[in-house]
Protein backbone atom coordinates (compact mmCIF):
# COMPACT_ATOMS: atom_id res chain seq x y z
CA UNK A 1 0.00 0.00 0.00
CA UNK A 2 1.64 3.28 -1.11
CA UNK A 3 1.70 6.63 0.71
CA UNK A 4 -1.11 9.19 0.20
CA UNK A 5 -0.93 10.80 -3.23
CA UNK A 6 -3.38 13.72 -3.09
CA UNK A 7 -0.69 16.22 -2.10
CA UNK A 8 1.57 15.10 -4.98
CA UNK A 9 -0.97 15.53 -7.79
CA UNK A 10 -0.62 18.96 -9.46
CA UNK A 11 -4.02 18.97 -11.19
CA UNK A 12 -6.99 16.62 -11.77
CA UNK A 13 -5.99 13.67 -13.95
CA UNK A 14 -7.39 12.91 -17.34
CA UNK A 15 -6.92 10.45 -20.19
CA UNK A 16 -6.42 11.46 -23.81
CA UNK A 17 -6.29 9.02 -26.76
CA UNK A 18 -3.14 9.02 -28.93
CA UNK A 19 -4.41 8.52 -32.50
CA UNK A 20 -0.89 8.81 -33.94
CA UNK A 21 0.02 5.56 -32.19
CA UNK A 22 -2.94 3.56 -33.52
CA UNK A 23 -0.63 0.97 -35.15
CA UNK A 24 2.13 1.01 -32.54
CA UNK A 25 2.72 -2.09 -30.43
CA UNK A 26 3.71 -1.78 -26.74
CA UNK A 27 6.95 -3.59 -27.52
CA UNK A 28 7.97 -0.71 -29.80
CA UNK A 29 7.38 1.90 -27.10
CA UNK A 30 9.28 -0.28 -24.63
CA UNK A 31 12.22 -0.52 -27.00
CA UNK A 32 12.18 3.26 -27.62
CA UNK A 33 12.20 4.19 -23.93
CA UNK A 34 15.40 6.23 -23.33
CA UNK A 35 17.98 4.25 -21.41
CA UNK A 36 18.71 7.20 -19.11
CA UNK A 37 15.07 7.67 -18.02
CA UNK A 38 13.65 5.65 -15.12
CA UNK A 39 10.91 3.16 -15.93
CA UNK A 40 8.14 1.36 -14.08
CA UNK A 41 5.89 -0.88 -16.13
CA UNK A 42 2.93 -3.24 -15.85
CA UNK A 43 2.48 -5.39 -18.91
CA UNK A 44 -0.42 -7.51 -20.07
CA UNK A 45 0.22 -10.14 -22.69
CA UNK A 46 -3.39 -11.08 -23.37
CA UNK A 47 -6.11 -9.51 -25.51
CA UNK A 48 -8.79 -10.34 -22.95
CA UNK A 49 -11.00 -8.48 -20.50
CA UNK A 50 -9.26 -10.10 -17.53
CA UNK A 51 -5.88 -8.79 -18.68
CA UNK A 52 -5.82 -5.89 -21.09
CA UNK A 53 -3.70 -2.98 -19.81
CA UNK A 54 -0.06 -2.15 -20.48
CA UNK A 55 1.26 0.77 -18.39
CA UNK A 56 4.63 2.44 -19.11
CA UNK A 57 5.50 5.22 -16.67
CA UNK A 58 8.40 7.38 -15.53
CA UNK A 59 8.63 7.51 -11.72
CA UNK A 60 9.14 10.92 -10.13
CA UNK A 61 9.43 9.86 -6.48
CA UNK A 62 10.05 6.68 -4.53
CA UNK A 63 9.08 5.36 -1.11
CA UNK A 64 11.31 2.44 -0.10
CA UNK A 65 10.56 0.63 3.17
CA UNK A 66 13.39 -1.75 3.95
CA UNK A 67 11.87 -3.12 7.15
CA UNK A 68 8.40 -4.69 7.42
CA UNK A 69 7.57 -2.55 10.47
CA UNK A 70 7.79 0.62 8.35
CA UNK A 71 5.37 -0.79 5.76
CA UNK A 72 2.97 -2.01 8.45
CA UNK A 73 2.81 1.49 9.97
CA UNK A 74 1.90 2.77 6.52
CA UNK A 75 -0.87 0.19 6.13
CA UNK A 76 -2.21 1.16 9.55
CA UNK A 77 -2.30 4.83 8.60
CA UNK A 78 -4.22 4.00 5.45
CA UNK A 79 -6.83 2.06 7.40
CA UNK A 80 -8.14 5.25 9.03
CA UNK A 81 -10.74 6.27 6.44
CA UNK A 82 -12.00 5.29 3.01
CA UNK A 83 -11.52 8.09 0.46
CA UNK A 84 -14.38 9.11 -1.81
CA UNK A 85 -14.05 7.52 -5.28
CA UNK A 86 -12.78 9.78 -8.04
CA UNK A 87 -15.48 11.13 -10.34
CA UNK A 88 -14.76 9.68 -13.80
CA UNK A 89 -17.94 11.04 -15.41
CA UNK A 90 -15.97 13.60 -17.44
CA UNK A 91 -13.71 10.91 -18.92
CA UNK A 92 -14.17 8.75 -21.99
CA UNK A 93 -15.93 5.54 -20.81
CA UNK A 94 -13.12 3.51 -22.38
CA UNK A 95 -10.38 5.38 -20.47
CA UNK A 96 -8.01 3.13 -18.51
CA UNK A 97 -8.37 2.57 -14.77
CA UNK A 98 -4.85 3.90 -14.15
CA UNK A 99 -4.76 7.70 -14.47
CA UNK A 100 -1.44 8.19 -12.74
CA UNK A 101 -0.60 7.18 -9.20
CA UNK A 102 1.68 4.63 -7.56
CA UNK A 103 3.30 1.53 -9.05
CA UNK A 104 5.16 -0.77 -6.69
CA UNK A 105 5.56 -4.00 -4.78
CA UNK A 106 5.13 -5.70 -1.42
CA UNK A 107 7.49 -8.55 -0.50
CA UNK A 108 6.46 -11.91 0.90
CA UNK A 109 8.26 -11.24 4.20
CA UNK A 110 5.89 -8.32 4.84
CA UNK A 111 3.16 -10.96 4.99
CA UNK A 112 5.23 -12.89 7.51
CA UNK A 113 5.39 -9.75 9.66
CA UNK A 114 1.64 -9.17 9.35
CA UNK A 115 1.13 -12.74 10.60
CA UNK A 116 3.79 -12.71 13.32
CA UNK A 117 3.25 -16.36 14.24
CA UNK A 118 4.13 -17.50 10.71
CA UNK A 119 7.90 -16.94 10.63
CA UNK A 120 10.98 -18.65 12.01
CA UNK A 121 14.11 -17.04 13.48
CA UNK A 122 16.19 -19.62 11.62
CA UNK A 123 14.93 -18.58 8.18
CA UNK A 124 17.32 -16.31 6.22
CA UNK A 125 16.35 -12.62 6.21
CA UNK A 126 15.65 -10.98 2.86
CA UNK A 127 17.95 -8.18 1.73
CA UNK A 128 15.21 -6.81 -0.56
CA UNK A 129 12.82 -4.08 0.65
CA UNK A 130 9.59 -5.06 2.36
CA UNK A 131 7.84 -2.49 0.16
CA UNK A 132 8.86 -0.22 -2.71
CA UNK A 133 6.46 2.26 -4.35
CA UNK A 134 7.08 4.74 -7.18
CA UNK A 135 4.95 7.82 -7.79
CA UNK A 136 4.11 8.01 -11.50
CA UNK A 137 1.83 11.01 -12.21
CA UNK A 138 2.02 10.43 -15.98
CA UNK A 139 1.97 7.29 -18.11
CA UNK A 140 1.33 5.84 -21.53
CA UNK A 141 -1.33 3.12 -21.35
CA UNK A 142 -2.18 0.59 -24.05
CA UNK A 143 -5.50 -1.26 -24.16
CA UNK A 144 -4.84 -4.65 -25.76
CA UNK A 145 -8.54 -5.39 -26.02
CA UNK A 146 -9.36 -2.25 -28.03
CA UNK A 147 -5.86 -1.80 -29.50
CA UNK A 148 -5.67 1.85 -28.44
CA UNK A 149 -3.15 4.11 -26.68
CA UNK A 150 -3.84 6.69 -23.97
CA UNK A 151 -1.80 9.44 -22.36
CA UNK A 152 -2.87 9.68 -18.72
CA UNK A 153 -1.96 12.21 -16.08
CA UNK A 154 -2.40 15.95 -15.43
CA UNK A 155 -4.44 17.61 -18.15
CA UNK A 156 -1.69 20.10 -19.04
CA UNK A 157 0.60 17.16 -19.89
CA UNK A 158 -1.78 14.75 -21.63
CA UNK A 159 -2.64 17.32 -24.29
CA UNK A 160 0.98 17.59 -25.43
CA UNK A 161 2.42 15.32 -28.16
CA UNK A 162 4.11 12.16 -26.83
CA UNK A 163 7.81 12.74 -26.16
CA UNK A 164 8.79 9.14 -26.99
CA UNK A 165 9.23 8.12 -30.62
CA UNK A 166 8.59 4.38 -31.14
CA UNK A 167 10.27 4.44 -34.52
CA UNK A 168 12.98 2.37 -36.21
CA UNK A 169 15.79 4.13 -34.31
CA UNK A 170 14.76 2.51 -31.05
CA UNK A 171 16.87 1.39 -28.14
CA UNK A 172 16.32 -2.33 -28.82
CA UNK A 173 19.96 -3.15 -29.65
CA UNK A 174 20.99 -3.45 -25.98
CA UNK A 175 21.18 -7.02 -24.76
CA UNK A 176 22.23 -9.20 -21.85
CA UNK A 177 24.30 -12.26 -21.04
CA UNK A 178 22.53 -14.91 -18.96
CA UNK A 179 24.50 -17.89 -17.71
CA UNK A 180 23.13 -21.39 -17.07
CA UNK A 181 20.31 -21.66 -14.53
CA UNK A 182 21.35 -23.80 -11.57
CA UNK A 183 19.23 -24.84 -8.56
CA UNK A 184 20.69 -23.89 -5.20
CA UNK A 185 18.75 -26.75 -3.58
CA UNK A 186 19.60 -30.21 -4.96
CA UNK A 187 16.69 -32.27 -6.23
CA UNK A 188 17.13 -34.79 -3.42
CA UNK A 189 16.94 -32.05 -0.77
CA UNK A 190 13.77 -30.58 -2.30
CA UNK A 191 12.13 -33.99 -2.41
CA UNK A 192 13.12 -34.56 1.21
CA UNK A 193 11.44 -31.24 2.11
CA UNK A 194 8.32 -32.41 0.25
CA UNK A 195 8.32 -35.60 2.32
CA UNK A 196 8.54 -33.53 5.51
CA UNK A 197 5.62 -31.45 4.30
CA UNK A 198 3.67 -34.66 3.63
CA UNK A 199 4.34 -35.73 7.21
CA UNK A 200 2.87 -32.44 8.45
CA UNK A 201 -0.18 -33.04 6.26
CA UNK A 202 -0.58 -36.58 7.57
CA UNK A 203 -0.38 -35.24 11.13
CA UNK A 204 -3.24 -32.84 10.40
CA UNK A 205 -1.10 -29.70 10.83
CA UNK A 206 -1.84 -28.43 7.30
CA UNK A 207 -3.83 -29.43 4.23
CA UNK A 208 -1.51 -27.92 1.62
CA UNK A 209 1.75 -25.98 1.46
CA UNK A 210 3.43 -24.16 -1.42
CA UNK A 211 7.07 -25.27 -1.29
CA UNK A 212 9.63 -23.37 -3.33
CA UNK A 213 13.32 -23.29 -4.17
CA UNK A 214 15.50 -20.91 -6.18
CA UNK A 215 17.44 -21.09 -9.42
CA UNK A 216 20.44 -18.81 -9.92
CA UNK A 217 22.41 -17.62 -12.95
CA UNK A 218 25.12 -15.09 -13.69
CA UNK A 219 23.76 -11.94 -15.33
CA UNK A 220 25.33 -9.01 -17.18
CA UNK A 221 23.68 -6.37 -19.34
CA UNK A 222 20.26 -4.74 -19.64
CA UNK A 223 17.56 -5.78 -17.19
CA UNK A 224 15.00 -4.15 -19.51
CA UNK A 225 16.13 -6.43 -22.34
CA UNK A 226 15.86 -9.41 -20.01
CA UNK A 227 12.28 -8.51 -19.11
CA UNK A 228 11.39 -7.98 -22.79
CA UNK A 229 12.70 -11.46 -23.61
CA UNK A 230 10.93 -13.04 -20.62
CA UNK A 231 7.66 -11.32 -21.52
CA UNK A 232 7.95 -12.48 -25.12
CA UNK A 233 8.36 -16.08 -23.96
CA UNK A 234 5.66 -16.13 -21.28
CA UNK A 235 3.18 -13.47 -22.54
CA UNK A 236 2.26 -12.70 -18.90
CA UNK A 237 -1.28 -11.62 -18.14
CA UNK A 238 0.01 -9.58 -15.20
CA UNK A 239 3.66 -8.85 -15.94
CA UNK A 240 5.60 -6.11 -14.16
CA UNK A 241 9.00 -4.46 -14.26
CA UNK A 242 10.52 -2.25 -11.56
CA UNK A 243 13.94 -0.63 -11.22
CA UNK A 244 14.79 -0.06 -7.58
CA UNK A 245 17.11 2.78 -6.52
CA UNK A 246 20.74 1.73 -6.14
CA UNK A 247 21.39 0.49 -2.61
CA UNK A 248 23.60 2.22 -0.08
CA UNK A 249 26.24 -0.40 -0.85
CA UNK A 250 26.09 0.55 -4.53
CA UNK A 251 24.28 -2.49 -5.92
CA UNK A 252 21.63 -2.14 -8.63
CA UNK A 253 18.38 -4.10 -8.52
CA UNK A 254 15.47 -4.84 -10.81
CA UNK A 255 12.34 -7.00 -10.60
CA UNK A 256 11.24 -8.65 -13.84
CA UNK A 257 7.94 -10.41 -13.23
CA UNK A 258 6.02 -12.46 -15.80
CA UNK A 259 3.14 -13.50 -13.57
CA UNK A 260 0.03 -15.17 -15.01
CA UNK A 261 -1.90 -14.68 -11.74
CA UNK A 262 -4.09 -11.82 -10.50
CA UNK A 263 -3.96 -11.37 -6.74
CA UNK A 264 -6.49 -8.54 -6.38
CA UNK A 265 -8.28 -5.92 -8.42
CA UNK A 266 -10.45 -3.24 -6.83
CA UNK A 267 -13.04 -0.90 -8.39
CA UNK A 268 -13.74 2.00 -5.99
CA UNK A 269 -17.05 2.89 -7.64
CA UNK A 270 -18.68 -0.53 -7.19
CA UNK A 271 -16.31 -1.61 -4.37
CA UNK A 272 -15.96 -4.94 -6.15
CA UNK A 273 -12.87 -7.03 -5.53
CA UNK A 274 -11.69 -9.88 -7.74
CA UNK A 275 -8.99 -12.51 -7.30
CA UNK A 276 -7.90 -15.28 -9.70
CA UNK A 277 -5.91 -17.92 -7.76
CA UNK A 278 -4.05 -20.61 -9.70
CA UNK A 279 -3.20 -24.15 -8.70
CA UNK A 280 -2.13 -26.86 -11.12
CA UNK A 281 0.41 -26.57 -13.94
CA UNK A 282 1.34 -28.59 -17.02
CA UNK A 283 3.67 -27.84 -19.93
CA UNK A 284 1.86 -26.42 -22.95
CA UNK A 285 2.90 -29.51 -24.93
CA UNK A 286 0.76 -31.70 -22.63
CA UNK A 287 -2.88 -32.56 -23.16
CA UNK A 288 -4.89 -30.01 -21.12
CA UNK A 289 -7.29 -32.82 -20.16
CA UNK A 290 -4.45 -34.26 -18.07
CA UNK A 291 -4.69 -31.18 -15.84
CA UNK A 292 -8.45 -30.76 -16.10
CA UNK A 293 -9.28 -34.32 -14.99
CA UNK A 294 -6.57 -34.81 -12.35
CA UNK A 295 -8.22 -35.32 -8.91
CA UNK A 296 -5.14 -34.13 -7.02
CA UNK A 297 -5.02 -30.86 -8.99
CA UNK A 298 -8.75 -30.36 -8.57
CA UNK A 299 -8.49 -30.74 -4.79
CA UNK A 300 -5.49 -28.40 -4.66
CA UNK A 301 -7.38 -25.52 -6.25
CA UNK A 302 -10.50 -26.21 -4.16
CA UNK A 303 -8.48 -25.71 -0.98
CA UNK A 304 -7.17 -22.34 -2.17
CA UNK A 305 -10.64 -21.24 -3.27
CA UNK A 306 -11.89 -21.89 0.25
CA UNK A 307 -8.92 -20.04 1.74
CA UNK A 308 -9.43 -16.97 -0.48
CA UNK A 309 -13.17 -16.98 0.20
CA UNK A 310 -12.38 -16.94 3.90
CA UNK A 311 -9.80 -14.14 3.55
CA UNK A 312 -12.17 -11.99 1.50
CA UNK A 313 -15.00 -12.74 3.92
CA UNK A 314 -13.06 -10.94 6.66
CA UNK A 315 -13.63 -7.60 4.89
CA UNK A 316 -16.50 -8.29 2.48
CA UNK A 317 -20.15 -7.30 2.72
CA UNK A 318 -22.23 -10.17 4.05
CA UNK A 319 -23.25 -12.56 1.28
CA UNK A 320 -21.14 -10.88 -1.40
CA UNK A 321 -18.32 -13.46 -1.77
CA UNK A 322 -18.95 -15.39 -4.99
CA UNK A 323 -17.02 -18.02 -6.94
CA UNK A 324 -17.67 -16.78 -10.46
CA UNK A 325 -15.61 -19.53 -12.15
CA UNK A 326 -14.67 -22.57 -10.11
CA UNK A 327 -12.00 -23.94 -12.43
CA UNK A 328 -10.86 -22.91 -15.89
CA UNK A 329 -7.90 -24.41 -17.80
CA UNK A 330 -5.97 -21.55 -19.40
CA UNK A 331 -2.90 -21.49 -21.63
CA UNK A 332 -0.23 -18.98 -20.69
CA UNK A 333 2.88 -18.29 -22.73
CA UNK A 334 4.16 -17.94 -26.26
CA UNK A 335 2.68 -20.30 -28.87
CA UNK A 336 5.07 -22.81 -30.36
CA UNK A 337 7.03 -21.94 -33.49
CA UNK A 338 7.48 -24.58 -36.20
CA UNK A 339 9.86 -27.27 -34.99
CA UNK A 340 9.81 -26.38 -31.29
CA UNK A 341 7.61 -27.00 -28.27
CA UNK A 342 5.58 -24.20 -26.74
CA UNK A 343 7.29 -22.21 -24.01
CA UNK A 344 4.12 -21.74 -22.00
CA UNK A 345 2.07 -23.80 -19.60
CA UNK A 346 -1.50 -24.82 -18.86
CA UNK A 347 -2.83 -23.34 -15.61
CA UNK A 348 -5.95 -24.18 -13.59
CA UNK A 349 -7.55 -20.91 -12.47
CA UNK A 350 -10.52 -19.89 -10.35
CA UNK A 351 -12.23 -16.48 -10.22
CA UNK A 352 -13.63 -15.20 -6.92
CA UNK A 353 -15.26 -11.83 -6.30
CA UNK A 354 -16.62 -9.90 -3.32
CA UNK A 355 -17.80 -6.42 -2.33
CA UNK A 356 -15.60 -4.55 0.15
CA UNK A 357 -17.64 -3.40 3.16
CA UNK A 358 -18.49 0.28 3.43
CA UNK A 359 -16.00 2.21 5.53
CA UNK A 360 -13.12 -0.17 4.78
CA UNK A 361 -10.15 0.70 2.59
CA UNK A 362 -7.73 -1.00 0.27
CA UNK A 363 -5.39 -1.22 3.27
CA UNK A 364 -7.95 -3.32 5.15
CA UNK A 365 -8.27 -5.56 2.11
CA UNK A 366 -4.51 -6.11 1.89
CA UNK A 367 -4.16 -6.81 5.60
CA UNK A 368 -6.89 -9.46 5.35
CA UNK A 369 -5.54 -11.25 2.28
CA UNK A 370 -1.75 -10.75 1.93
CA UNK A 371 0.16 -12.86 1.04
CA UNK A 372 -2.04 -14.70 -1.44
CA UNK A 373 -3.24 -18.15 -0.49
CA UNK A 374 -1.97 -19.80 -3.66
CA UNK A 375 1.65 -19.14 -2.57
CA UNK A 376 1.20 -20.17 1.07
CA UNK A 377 -1.16 -23.11 1.42
CA UNK A 378 -3.91 -23.87 3.90
CA UNK A 379 -4.53 -23.10 6.67
CA UNK A 380 -2.51 -20.00 5.84
CA UNK A 381 -0.58 -19.34 9.06
CA UNK A 382 0.22 -23.02 9.63
CA UNK A 383 1.36 -23.35 6.01
CA UNK A 384 3.57 -20.25 6.36
CA UNK A 385 5.13 -21.83 9.45
CA UNK A 386 6.01 -24.90 7.39
CA UNK A 387 7.46 -22.68 4.65
CA UNK A 388 9.67 -20.96 7.22
CA UNK A 389 10.91 -24.35 8.45
CA UNK A 390 11.43 -26.06 5.11
CA UNK A 391 12.65 -23.39 2.69
CA UNK A 392 16.33 -22.49 2.71
CA UNK A 393 16.16 -19.04 1.10
CA UNK A 394 14.31 -15.77 1.72
CA UNK A 395 11.56 -15.23 -0.86
CA UNK A 396 11.78 -11.42 -0.84
CA UNK A 397 9.61 -9.91 -3.61
CA UNK A 398 8.89 -13.41 -4.96
CA UNK A 399 5.39 -14.52 -3.88
CA UNK A 400 4.59 -10.97 -2.83
CA UNK A 401 2.73 -8.62 -5.17
CA UNK A 402 3.45 -6.02 -7.84
CA UNK A 403 0.74 -3.62 -8.97
CA UNK A 404 -0.69 -0.12 -9.02
CA UNK A 405 -2.92 2.19 -7.03
CA UNK A 406 -4.41 4.83 -9.31
CA UNK A 407 -5.26 8.34 -8.20
CA UNK A 408 -8.85 7.50 -9.14
CA UNK A 409 -8.90 4.72 -6.52
CA UNK A 410 -8.65 1.73 -8.85
CA UNK A 411 -6.04 -0.81 -7.84
CA UNK A 412 -4.72 -4.10 -9.20
CA UNK A 413 -1.83 -6.36 -8.26
CA UNK A 414 -0.44 -9.70 -9.31
CA UNK A 415 0.98 -12.61 -7.35
CA UNK A 416 4.71 -12.18 -7.98
CA UNK A 417 5.48 -15.62 -9.41
CA UNK A 418 7.54 -16.30 -12.58
CA UNK A 419 9.73 -13.53 -11.19
CA UNK A 420 13.40 -12.79 -11.84
CA UNK A 421 15.23 -10.82 -9.15
CA UNK A 422 18.37 -9.25 -10.63
CA UNK A 423 21.13 -7.63 -8.61
CA UNK A 424 24.67 -6.51 -9.43
CA UNK A 425 27.09 -3.67 -9.88
CA UNK A 426 26.05 -0.72 -12.08
CA UNK A 427 28.02 -0.94 -15.32
CA UNK A 428 30.55 1.93 -15.22
CA UNK A 429 30.84 1.83 -19.01
CA UNK A 430 27.14 2.66 -19.52
CA UNK A 431 24.84 5.55 -18.61
CA UNK A 432 21.78 3.30 -18.89
CA UNK A 433 19.77 3.06 -15.68
CA UNK A 434 19.30 -0.67 -16.13
CA UNK A 435 22.88 -1.68 -17.02
CA UNK A 436 24.40 -4.27 -14.67
CA UNK A 437 27.87 -5.76 -14.53
CA UNK A 438 28.80 -8.93 -12.66
CA UNK A 439 25.27 -9.56 -11.47
CA UNK A 440 23.14 -12.47 -10.32
CA UNK A 441 19.66 -13.47 -11.44
CA UNK A 442 17.50 -15.39 -8.97
CA UNK A 443 14.40 -17.18 -10.28
CA UNK A 444 12.43 -19.03 -7.57
CA UNK A 445 9.92 -21.74 -8.49
CA UNK A 446 7.49 -23.78 -6.42
CA UNK A 447 4.72 -26.36 -6.26
CA UNK A 448 1.67 -26.98 -4.11
CA UNK A 449 2.08 -30.02 -1.87
CA UNK A 450 -1.03 -32.00 -0.84
CA UNK A 451 -1.60 -35.43 0.70
CA UNK A 452 -1.15 -37.41 -2.53
CA UNK A 453 1.79 -35.41 -3.90
CA UNK A 454 4.71 -37.35 -5.34
CA UNK A 455 8.05 -35.69 -4.43
CA UNK A 456 9.68 -36.34 -7.81
CA UNK A 457 6.63 -35.08 -9.73
CA UNK A 458 6.57 -31.91 -7.62
CA UNK A 459 10.26 -31.30 -8.36
CA UNK A 460 9.57 -31.67 -12.08
CA UNK A 461 6.62 -29.27 -11.83
CA UNK A 462 8.90 -26.60 -10.40
CA UNK A 463 11.23 -27.00 -13.36
CA UNK A 464 8.29 -26.78 -15.77
CA UNK A 465 7.61 -23.33 -14.32
CA UNK A 466 11.17 -22.31 -15.20
CA UNK A 467 10.80 -23.35 -18.85
CA UNK A 468 10.13 -19.80 -20.02
CA UNK A 469 13.31 -18.30 -18.62
CA UNK A 470 15.31 -21.39 -19.52
CA UNK A 471 14.27 -20.85 -23.15
CA UNK A 472 15.73 -17.34 -23.04
CA UNK A 473 19.18 -18.73 -22.37
CA UNK A 474 19.33 -20.26 -25.84
CA UNK A 475 16.69 -18.46 -27.89
CA UNK A 476 16.38 -14.83 -26.78
CA UNK A 477 17.06 -12.44 -29.68
CA UNK A 478 18.08 -9.77 -27.14
CA UNK A 479 20.89 -11.95 -25.82
CA UNK A 480 23.16 -13.02 -28.67
CA UNK A 481 25.98 -14.09 -26.35
CA UNK A 482 24.03 -16.24 -23.91
CA UNK A 483 25.23 -19.71 -22.98
CA UNK A 484 23.06 -22.79 -23.03
CA UNK A 485 21.48 -23.95 -19.81
CA UNK A 486 22.27 -27.50 -18.72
Amino acid sequence: MPPPIASLVPSPPTAIPIPAWHAVRPEAVWAAWPAQRPLAALRSGADAEASRWVILAEPEAAQIHQQPAEAIRLLTAHSAAAPAPFDRSSLDPHAPPFLGGWIGQLSYHLGQALESASGSPAQPASTWPAAAWFFCPRAWVFDRLRQSWWAVGPSDWTRQPPDIDPGPASNSVRGFDLGPLRPTMPAADYQAAVRRALSAIAAGDIYQVNLTHALHAEFTGSTRALFAALAEQLRPWYGAYLELPDSAAGSRRAIACASPELFLSFDPRTRRVETRPMKGTRRASADPAELRDNPKEQAELCMIIDLMRNDLGRVAAVGSVTVAHHRAIEQHGRPASPGESAAGVWQATATISATLREGLTLAHLLRATFPGGSVTGAPKIAAMQQIARLETFARGPYCGLVGYVSICGHAAANIAIRTALIEGEPDPASTARDAIRSGTLTYPVGAGIVADSDPLSEWRETLDKAAGIAAIVTHAPHAPSTRAAP
